[in-house]
């Protein structure tokens, strides 16, 4: 997967359906702003900062290693 904040966008997009989550939920719990999360999940905004995705991401049980991190996992197959 290339690591673009549109991709990374469309995964997050993917696990919140998976996990039957809504943005509503997501905002709640996180303390973020709905207007934040549903301007980020529509591509209204490019982006959002690395401590509100960060925090995202945890709530989600979900992560996307880097190129560079990547490079540090072994693989057992």
């Amino acid at each position: 997967m290339e690591l673009t904040n549109d991709s990374i966008r469309k995964e997050i997009q993917k696990e919140i359906e998976r996990q039957g989550v809504t943005p509503y939920q997501l905002s709640k719990e996180l303390g973020i702003s709905q207007q934040t999360i549903h301007n980020y999940l529509s591509g209204i905004t490019d982006g959002i900062n690395s401590v509100t995705l960060t925090a995202v991401m945890a709530r989600l049980n979900f992560s996307i290693l880097s190129p560079e991190e990547l490079k540090y996992i072994k693989s057992s197959f």
